[in-house]
């Protein structure tokens, strides 16, 4: 909390004093804390929205606050295939998100320190590869990424078309899956189609592993920008 003070010589208000508002001490703190805890599939939904609420500070996170969230996420990830895709799609991913949002300066010197954003890449294209598919097949969209996973199945495969639009003025952000390569998709989105012909392109024992197709989108060069300074 701030409060304005008024000079006693000039009777004009001074400047408030926000030298306490942005205090992320607790931030580190926290998440020490559940780094220590630890994370399983009893605790999961708890730990990760109390992660949700950590990231949402993110502007004010430190090169520490960005490589322990990271370890957060690296003990999330291997559980997101045991627990509630919506637990995924409304705590883990939106957590990503936020983090992105860290001042690229961070982003910088946290990828220098432990390569924390090679990691937060390799993290977010992993998440659609192991989220339960309940349904033939799963999207989200955020303000800076999105994701699309889609089940493969080898007899019927018809192609795919992963499409995905973050809004303007004028346009919603959607994103879309399409369980073929011929669909008409808006031009106001980008898009990746797979052709019908892909399996037959593929090894007899790459067929056998293959059960989804998931797509990952950023909304731009940010964290790749990053690792390549």
């Amino acid at each position: 909390m701030t409060s304005r003070k008024c000079s006693p010589f000039t009777g004009v208000w001074q400047e408030p004093d926000m030298s306490q508002c942005n205090n992320t001490e607790w931030i580190t703190r926290e998440l020490k804390n559940i780094t220590i805890k630890g994370i399983d599939e009893e605790n999961f939904e708890p730990v990760s929205t109390k992660f949700l609420y950590i990231s949402e500070k993110s502007v004010y996170f430190k090169k520490e606050d960005i490589d322990l969230a990271v370890v957060v996420l690296e003990k999330m990830v291997p559980l997101t295939s045991n627990v509630s895709v919506n637990i995924t799609l409304n705590n883990v991913l939106p957590s990503i998100n936020s983090m992105i949002n860290t001042p690229e300066k961070i982003l910088f010197e946290a990828e220098q320190f432990n390569r924390s954003v090679n990691r937060i890449l390799d993290i977010i294209e992993t998440i659609p590869e192991q989220i339960p598919l309940g349904e033939q097949s799963v999207t989200a969209l955020y303000s800076n990424l999105g994701i699309g996973a889609a089940k493969v199945e080898k007899d019927t495969f018809n192609g795919l078309t992963y499409a995905v639009s973050y809004g303007t003025n004028e346009t919603e952000a959607s994103t879309e899956i399409h369980q073929d390569s011929d669909s008409k998709i808006d031009d106001t989105m980008d898009f990746i189609s797979l052709p019908k012909s892909l399996l037959k392109h593929m090894k007899d024992e790459e067929l056998l592993n293959i059960s989804r197709i998931s797509m990952v989108s950023l909304r731009d060069d940010k964290l790749y920008r990053v690792t390549q300074i």
